[in-house]
Order: C-alpha cells, then structure tokens, then sequence
C-alpha cells in the first residue's frame, strides 16, 4: 500500500510539474511574440558598410551612426544568449520529474547495505581500495557542500529578480517614449540607425524579462527536487563511507593477521637464534610490536574520522534546523531561546577542538619524521649482504672471522625480517597519516561549523530571557554549589589530575611554572628598580626613553608573577583527557585562566600606580588619580577576581538550577564590587579626575559630568536588575562586555602615555642636541656679526620643537581615538546587532555583472552541467562602507597634517642628512599619505578607475585650460622636490630678487630677503625663468669690490696694501685665494678690483663692511688718497654786443 501511495504520489506531482510547463510556455510564448522581425548581424553590417563608404555625412555624424549599429550588434549577441539561456530553463523545468525521480531512485539505491569483495586482495590493495574510497567521499561531501549552501543563494536570488524586473521594465517603458517621440532635424541615416537600435533594445529587454520570469518559476517549481537532491548527496556520502570502512576494516584485520604471523615467527626466530643474534632478534620483536601498535592508532584514527564526520553532519543538521525554526516563529521566541541554550550547552568545546586539533598537527609531524626514517633504513637495507656484515663486525664482544661467517646465513634470515617488518610498517604509518590529514581536515570543519553556530546562537538570544525572576529559593542552590566546589572530594580529584597532565606536556608547563616562582622571587628586585629608575626619571633634565622601557618592563614583571602560576594550573588542568576528570577540572582551569587574565590587567594597574612608578615619575600622572587608584585597587583586585571567576566556574558546568543561581549570585557579586569601585574612583568631587574637573571647571567634561558619571556608575546597577528580571545571560554578556571596553579604554590610555613620553623624551634630546650646537656656534665665532645674515628659518633647518610636539601628540591623541573606536566597534558588534545590519544598509549600487550558474546551482568554476542559467550581480555601496570612508578621510587629514613632526623625530633626525632633504622627505610622504588615503576612500565608495577613468579625462582637458596656471604651478613644485633644483636653505636670484628659500609648497615657493620681507613666488617662476642658486652645489661665492685711488699714487704699493689686508682677514678664503687687478683709468681715479671668496652667504654684507673700512684706514695711513669724482665749473662774462669796444 505504501509503495502505491507513493506511485500516486509521483504520477500527481508528475503531471502538476507538466501542466505548469506547458502553462508556462504559452504565456512565455504569447508575452515573447515577436512584432517585427530582427535584421540579421550581415544586413547592420552590410549598413555599417554603406556608411563608411557615404559622402554626404560629416565625420562626426558618421561616428555616432557606427556606434549605433555596433550596438545592436552587440544588443544582438546578447539576445542569442538570453534566449539560449531562456531555453535552457525551459529544459531544466520540463527535466524537473525525471531529476526527481533520478534522484529518489539514488536514495533508494543509497539506503541499501553495501557489499565489497575482498576475496583473493592483498593488504596493498585492499589500502588501495581504501584510499580510493576516500578519495570518493571527500568529492561527494565537497559536492555537498556545493549543494547545501544552494538553498540559501536560490532565496536570495528569488528576492533579487523582482527588483531586476521592475529595472527591465522601466527601460522598456522609456524605449517605448524614445520610439514614439517625434523625430529631430536629423538625416535619414541617423533616423534609420536610431530606430534599429531602438527595435533591437526592446527585443533584448523583452527576452531578458521572459528569461527572469522563467529562472523565477524554475526556482520556485524546484524547491522539492532540491531538497531530494541535497538528500540524496547525503545518503551517497553516508553510502559511500560505509564503503569506505568496509576497506579499511578489512585492511586493519589483514595486517592485524600479518602482525599476529610476524609476532609468533620473530618469537619463535629469537628462541632459535644464536646467543650472538639475540639482541637483533630483540630489536625485530620490538619493531613488530611497535608496527602492531601504529596498526592500533590506526584504526583508532580511522574511528576518530568517522566520528568527526558524523558530528560535524549531526550539527550542520542541526544548524539548519534553527534557522528553519526561527524563520517559522518570526523571530526568537522565549522557547526558541530556551532551546538554542540547550544547542550552546550540547556544543563541542570550542577550546577542546581547538586543543585537538593542535595535537593532530603535531602527531601528523611526528608520524612524517617516522615515516622518513623507515624509508631511509629500507633504503640502507636494499645491500642486504654488506649491512649483515656490518651488523656482524657491531656485535659487542667481537666476533672472530670464523665466528662471523658461521653466523651470516641466520643473520641474513634475520635482516631479510627486519625488511619484511619495516615494509608492513612503513605501509601502516603511509595509512595513518594519510587518516590523520583526513581527520585534521574533518577538525577544521567541525571547528568551523561549531563556531558559527556558537556565534549565531550569541547574537539570537541576546534579548530573550534565559531564567526566572529572581527568588530566595536560589540561595539554597547556590549554597549546595559552593559546598560542592569547596568539597574535598573535588579537589582531591584536581589534585589526582594534575600529576597525569603533567606528564603529558612536561616542558611548557615546567617553563610557567619556574618563571612564575622566579617573577615571585625576584619581585624586591624588581621594586627597587622601578625606584631607582623613577628618582633618576623624573628629573627634568632627564631625556632617556630606556628608562622608562626599562620600568615598564619591571612593572610586567611584577604584574605577573602570581598570573602567570594561576595560568599554569589552568594549562594543566585543561590538558585532561579522563571523561570523568574532566567535567571537574574543565570548569576549575576556565575559572583560573579568566582568574589570571584579570588580575594581570588590575595588578599591572596597581604597580603603575604606586610611589615611584611609571605613572607617577615618567608619565606625570596627577597625584589625585595616583592617590584614588592605588587605594581603590588594593581592595577591588581579589573582590573583582573572585566574583569573575566564580562566574566563569558555574557557566562552565552543566545548565542547572543550581548552576543558574550561583551564576546570578556570583555576577552579583563583582558588579556589586564593580558599582562601588567606580563610584569612588570617577566620582567628580572625591574621584581620580576631581583635581582635573576643578582645572577645567568651563570645559566640556566638567559640564556633562552628571551625565557620564551617571552612565558609569548605573550601568552595572542596569545589569544586576536585568539579571534579577530573568535576563541573566544578556546581564553577564552586557556586563562582560563593559568590562572589557573599561580595560581596553584603559590600555589605550597606557599606550598613548607611553608614546607622549617617548615624544617628551626625543623632545628633550632635540632641545639639548640644538643648545650644545648654539655654544658650540657661539664659541667658535663670539664677534659673529649675524645682523646682516638673510632672515628666516629655513623649514627643517632649526627644528621647531614646540610644533613638533603638538603635532605628535595630536597624532598620537587621534589616532587613539581611531582606535579606540575600532576596538569598541568589535567589542560590542557581536552584541548589537544594529551593527552588524549596517552591512546590511545599501545606498547605491557601484556595478553589475553578470556572472552564470548552471541549472544545479554551482558556478563556472563547481561541477559540470549540461545547462546554464545567468545571473545579475550587483555590487552596492553599504553603510558601513561610507561610514569607513569617513574613517579614512579623518585619518587622512589627521596624518597629512601630523605625519611631518612624527617623521622628523622619530627617523630623519636619526640618519645623516640635511635639513633640505628632511623637508623634501616631509614633503613627498604628505602627498602620498593623501594619493593613498583617496585611492582608499574611492575603493570603500566604489568608485573605481575604469568606471572614472573617461570623467577624470574630460576634467583634466577642462582644469588644463581653466586652471592652468594652477596646475602649472602643482608639477612645477613637484619637479623643484624630486628633481632638486634649489632646496630649503638655499640663497637664490629669480629675476630681480634674492633671498633664502624657506619653504617649498604645492603652489609656491616662500622667499626670504634680506630685509626680511616674505616673497611668495610661484613654483612655475622657478622652472621656466633663469634661476640662479648661490649654494646649489658649493656655498663659496665670490665678493667684488672696486677701489679707486688719486691719480700719480704708487699702484704697486696700492697693489701690496690691498692684498695685505684681504690675506689677513678671517673669513676670506685662501683656496681659492684672493686676488687684485688694475683694471682701468677712471675719469677721477685709478680703479682696481678686488676678487675674494667667502666660505658661504651669510657674512657677506658684513665682510665687505669691514674690507671697505679696512682699506680705507690702511690707506689713509700710507698718505694715497681716496678721490671722489668731481667737476670745476668755471663763469666767463661775454661781452654785450650793443656796447662798442673802448
């Protein structure tokens, strides 16, 4: 009757499939009619010939009318393809009930017991076999996992065609206005191209919608042969692994067989054997046994691959039955939430799996170095005469000649053994490791599905409650908790767990444990070097930065002394491996290792804070916050480890009443301790920051403090009365997670102190390194006149300290902010799931592409198909993308405008070279900091450089001739930086100016003369002008002055003074030497020119002041006179022409 039912069954859905089909067909038929036949890819190629052999159109003209018709050339293409594809779907529809059928035929077929032959196969070929078979059932669990995942993409395609639809048929509608809007004064030819591709455009959209109609119906109409599908995948990799270890079971009794032989001839061999051959015949023994023992894990691993399949198909199982769940209930209900509890608590051990997973690498590494060795000692074997005898010539007495060769024939039986063992052997570890990497790829997959599962049942029960509201009937759970965990018998059962798991892992846990006794010991050691070093430390002439390392470093120490034993004893208990150990000392090592991971954090916390410490001598910290912490964290350490841990003991038994209740009492507990630590520590009258708020009373802390203190102090208050309410879990999630943000907050406050003293530090250094040049500077020229020295200071040449250290520190101070969001983005993402919708949030679509999907649902790339469907990608701009864009630019600003400062004290100032090319370094890594902070925010935009490329062409042509100049002047300054024409500090002549270059910009160049006055000049000026640069490659230059003396003075002895005075003067340079001409006769004097060169460009006002006064001193004293042009004019009386003569 069943069997009927079934028949009835198929014949309905057979001939319900066949009417939708032919339903299907018509209507696709009837809505694809065509209205006017297509022309053909020949006649628009035969047109595109005609235009291009036409007279009377315009190049222009001509141009669009070809791009028309390639067009619908390609319009064309891709109607054949969509129809082909179209198509397609239509077969795979009419194909739906011989696929069903083909597939429930594979069901049966799969459910049925497998039967091997193992008659007459050797041990190589049934492992063959074997392997084969395991080669098969990884191809099919990889096509399951192809298969499974298809449900979910045919969802999400099913949700995408409608709106692709509603595109189609908007472009359709707007086809149909451009064809029946009245034609432009336009050719006939442009008229005619127009309308074809008109014609062609709504024919390709009209296919593509009855494509989308169909590959919709095709997904609806088969959902149920899918889930056949996915069925029978399952049920063949099922089969298949039956198969499997039908092989390997009958290999394992095989060499189970092999060994038993080997085990009774080497027994009976060693008996027979020669007093002499004893101990070979022992070491075959031992290596037979040893192969027996391999052939043991073997099969041992074999089992622990079965097992890890089947669990990790069990949990996949029941992850999509969850989520099929909470899709029927509309959401997460109270007794959906109840139930995925259950699932969490049933989950695999994470850290467990983890742990496992570890130990397989290593023994698959262990087995490849054995696996190595066997291979070399066949291969050293293969001379099995020589290595007899060299196994002779070692026997210990030494035998005699004769002895030797009486002895050869047993001891070659033997060795021939040994080959026959290593062989067996070698063959065994072969299947062992190939088993292990088989069970580490099973791991990876059970780690990752448990993952997942464990993370989605996270976000799902977060708002539901996980208890009942609060009643004193817990405490009487809780009480027969503790009096369990403070039980003898339990912790006599950790102290019988402990020495087995120290033998497992000696080394590792030995090294904890002697470094956690050595910090312990050492620790007034430590002390009196945090003292030593902050007395010297916070003296402000102080500017070494070790010191501080130094000091933190001690601090680690000190901070982990009792942390890092409490860790061992978790380590070694979490290594058990005895079931029933385990579920005690599982949850004792969780407790323990959360134990010592907070009190690290609040012991390292406590030694910054005390007299002496890095707070107090080396981060400057105010004495009130140094005060209230130190005194606040004495007593909240314990308290708070106590209550987290105890917390963490009771989520990690078994679900009970008795479990619930002690968590809620226990989380009590440390948000309790929590409540009134914050209270005293942030309170703005009493707290850490009261002395700061009074400094700042107007500041913006000072006027929300009701506000964040507020927040700080009820949140814990918040999550006891969730707790009380019934929201445990979401209380210990919020609450944990709170937790955490505090002491990330904090760490990055550690950071940037650290780095704010660093700068400090370097700051210093800088500040004494410029005074000691100042005196140096000083010393060696105390009459320097520096007056009439170029004004300005040249940008990298004297480093500004003061601008330097702001602009670290705001980098510094950004940058944690940067941070700090980051971190409390993936603290709390998992915990709100706002967040995690922002991916969710699309706000335009940067891209379509169209990739294909054969009929079963795999890609190009998966498994064959006879058909193929398409499909429309989109690619959209989220949220999440826009608000990382932001992120980006921010950090772009930021670094464009600190990166300089952080740059020159942290490496330019280390490497040896001048303040010019500091500046061009500066220079060129602010322009990259910005290319690449754009080139990212377009990426997060979706913006790319083939969708802009065209754009930035045409806006390029328009800003040439616009902005010209501009751009000009941009490449000029470009140029001036890489090709380094002049540079900052150099003396240069543009035009009718010089001065000292003081700053090179993107646009211009800033100028300081000798009057002081900045001159701007732009960037162009400088590569298209003649530019003349005193210091480009030397700073000697040359000075010229004229002298003239009084006509008949003595020029030889003018000649000698003159050269006397420059040879005496310091700053004139004696290679090259100076030099004094004769050069004309003036109209009042005899001119001579003096030629000197000078060191650089500084004195050179000043020089030629004292060279003028010098020679007119020493000529005055040698009587040889200085004319001075002059002119006689002399007044003659003529005579009047109207008086006679007398």
């Amino acid at each position: 009757m069943t069997n009927n039912a079934h028949k009835f069954r198929l014949i309905c859905t057979s001939w319900v499939l066949l009417f939708t089909l032919s339903f299907g067909l018509l209507s696709a038929q009837e809505e694809s009619e065509p209205t006017a036949e297509l022309p053909t890819s020949e006649t628009i190629e035969q047109r595109i010939q005609e235009i291009e052999s036409s007279a009377k159109l315009s190049d222009a003209e001509k141009g669009k009318i070809l791009s028309l018709y390639n067009q619908a050339l390609t319009e064309l293409s891709a109607i054949t393809e969509l129809s082909a594809k179209r198509q397609a779907f239509h077969e795979s529809i009419s194909g739906l009930p011989e696929e069903r059928s083909k597939f429930e035929e594979e069901i049966k077929n799969y459910a049925e017991t497998p039967i091997i032959d193992t008659e007459g196969k050797s041990i190589q070929q049934l492992s063959k076999e074997a392997q084969n078979a395991g080669a098969e059932v990884q191809d099919a669990q990889r096509k399951l996992d192809i298969i499974g995942n298809e449900p979910a993409r045919r969802a999400g395609l099913r949700l995408k065609i409608p709106a692709m639809m509603a595109e189609l048929n908007r472009q359709s509608s707007e086809l149909n206005r451009e064809s029946q809007a009245p034609t432009t004064d336009e050719s006939s030819e442009m008229s005619a191209a127009k309308s074809l591709f008109n014609q062609i455009e709504q024919r390709r959209v009209s296919v593509e919608l009855d494509k989308l109609k169909i590959e919709s119906n095709y997904y609806s109409l088969a959902e149920e042969v899918l889930t056949l599908e996915i069925d029978a995948a399952k049920e063949k990799v099922a089969y298949l692994t039956t198969i499997q270890r039908l092989w390997q079971t009958a290999s394992n009794s095989q060499q189970a067989l092999e060994i038993d032989k080997a085990i009774k001839e080497a027994t009976a061999t060693k008996a027979a054997a020669p007093s002499e051959l004893k101990q070979i015949a022992e070491t075959n023994l031992k290596m037979i046994e040893e192969w027996k023992r391999q052939k043991d894990l073997l099969a041992d691993a074999n089992e622990r691959v079965y097992a890890t399949r089947k669990q990790r198909s069990e949990w996949d199982d029941e992850f999509d039955k969850s989520r099929e769940m909470i899709a029927a209930q509309g959401g997460v209900t109270t007794s959906v939430g109840l139930i995925l509890r259950n699932q969490k608590r049933d989950l695999p051990n994470i850290r467990q799996l983890n742990l496992t997973r570890r130990r397989d690498q290593v023994e698959i590494i262990e087995l490849r170095d054995r696996l190595y060795s066997t291979t070399q000692e066949l291969e050293s074997l293969k001379e099995l005469d020589e290595f007899t005898r060299e196994e002779l010539a070692n026997i210990n007495p030494p035998l005699s000649a004769e002895q030797q060769k009486q002895l050869e024939a047993p001891a070659r039986s033997l060795m021939e053994q040994r080959v026959t063992i290593l062989s067996g052997s070698r063959d065994t570890d072969r299947d062992r490791l190939q088993s292990l990497l088989n069970l580490s790829l099973a791991s990876e997959r059970l780690f990752d599905v448990v993952t997942d599962i464990d993370t989605y049942i996270d976000q799902q029960v977060l708002w539901i409650p996980s208890s009942r509201r609060i009643d004193f009937t817990e405490v009487r759970g809780a009480i027969e908790t503790f009096r369990k965990l403070f039980s003898i018998s339990l912790w006599r059962q950790v102290v019988i767990a402990f020495p087995q798991n120290l033998r497992q892992q000696p080394l590792p846990q030995s090294i904890f444990f002697l470094a956690g006794l050595w910090l312990l010991f050492r620790r007034r050691h430590f002390l009196r070097v945090i003292n030593r070093l902050g007395q010297t430390a916070s003296a402000r002439s102080c500017h070494r930065f070790d010191m501080t390392f130094h000091t933190l470093l001690a601090t680690l120490a000190l901070a982990s002394a009792v942390p890092v034993l409490i860790f061992a004893v978790s380590m070694n208990l979490a290594l058990t491996e005895n079931a029933e150990l385990m579920a005690t000392t599982y949850p004792i090592s969780e407790a323990f290792e959360h134990a010592a991971v907070f009190y690290f954090y609040l012991n390292f916390w406590y030694y910054l804070v005390i007299p002496q410490g890095l707070g107090e001598s080396h981060f400057d910290w105010p004495e009130a916050f140094l005060t209230v912490s130190r005194r606040n964290l004495t007593w909240f350490a314990p308290l708070f480890v106590l209550g987290i841990s105890l917390q963490h003991y009771v989520e990690s038994l078994d679900e009970s009443q008795a479990g619930a209740s002690t968590g809620r009492i226990s989380l009590t507990l440390w948000l309790v301790v929590s409540t009134v630590f914050l209270f005293l520590v942030f309170s703005p009258k009493r707290g850490a920051f009261s002395n700061y708020l009074q400094e700042h009373s107007q500041g913006w802390l000072d006027r929300t403090k009701h506000i964040w203190f507020g927040f700080i102090v009820l949140s814990p208050i918040c999550f006891l009365t969730l707790a009380a309410a019934g929201y445990a879990y979401t209380a210990t999630e919020l609450a944990s997670r709170l937790s955490v943000t505090f002491f990330f907050l904090g760490g990055i406050f550690v950071l940037e102190s650290l780095a704010l003293r660093w700068v400090r530090m370097n700051r210093r250094e800088l500040a004494f390194a410029q005074a000691r040049e100042r005196v140096a500077a000083e010393n060696a020229n105390p009459e320097e006149d520096t007056a009439d020295r170029i004004g300005g200071v040249v940008e990298g040449d004297l480093v500004d300290l003061t601008a330097i250290n702001e602009q670290t520190k705001r980098l510094f101070q950004n940058f944690g902010i940067v941070i700090a969001i980051i971190g409390l983005y993936i603290i709390w993402e998992s915990m709100l799931p706002a967040l995690k919708r922002l991916d969710e949030i699309h706000l335009w679509p940067t891209a379509i592409n169209n990739i294909v999907v054969d009929s079963n649902g795999t890609t190009d790339n998966g498994t064959a198909s006879q058909t193929s469907a398409p499909l429309l990608s989109s690619e959209w701009v989220s949220l999440s993308d826009l608000l990382l864009a932001i992120l980006i630019i921010f950090l772009t600003l930021v670094a464009t405008k600190n990166i300089p400062g952080l740059l020159e004290i942290s490496i330019l100032k280390r490497l040896p070279l001048d303040a010019a090319l500091r500046y061009a370094i500066s220079t060129v890594t602010r322009y990259g900091v910005i290319i690449c902070g754009a080139a990212i925010t377009f990426a997060c935009l979706g913006i790319r450089w083939g969708q802009i490329q065209w754009l930035l062409a045409g806006i390029s042509v328009g800003l040439g001739f616009g902005l010209q100049e501009i751009f000009a002047n941009f490449v000029s300054g470009l140029i001036l930086l890489f090709e380094r024409p002049l540079r900052a500090g150099d003396i240069v002549t543009i035009g009718n100016i010089t001065g000292r270059v003081v700053q090179i910009k993107m646009r211009a160049t800033t100028i300081i003369d000798y009057d002081r006055k900045e001159l701007i000049v732009p960037n162009k000026e400088f590569i298209t002008n003649q530019l003349l640069n005193w210091t480009l490659t030397d700073t000697t230059n040359r000075l010229v002055l004229t002298v003239g003396v009084a006509y008949g003075s003595d020029t030889d002895r003018v000649r000698a003074i003159l050269l006397e005075i420059l040879n005496d003067h310091p700053k004139i340079l004696t290679t090259p030497g100076p030099s004094v001409a004769f050069d004309q006769f003036g109209d009042s004097a005899l001119n001579f020119t003096i030629r000197a060169f000078l060191a650089d460009m500084d004195n050179r006002i000043s020089v030629t002041s004292e060279l003028h006064a010098q020679i007119h001193k020493a000529l005055a004293e040698a009587g040889i006179e200085i004319p001075f042009p002059q002119q006689d004019v002399y007044i003659k009386t003529m005579p009047d022409p109207k008086t006679p003569p007398q």
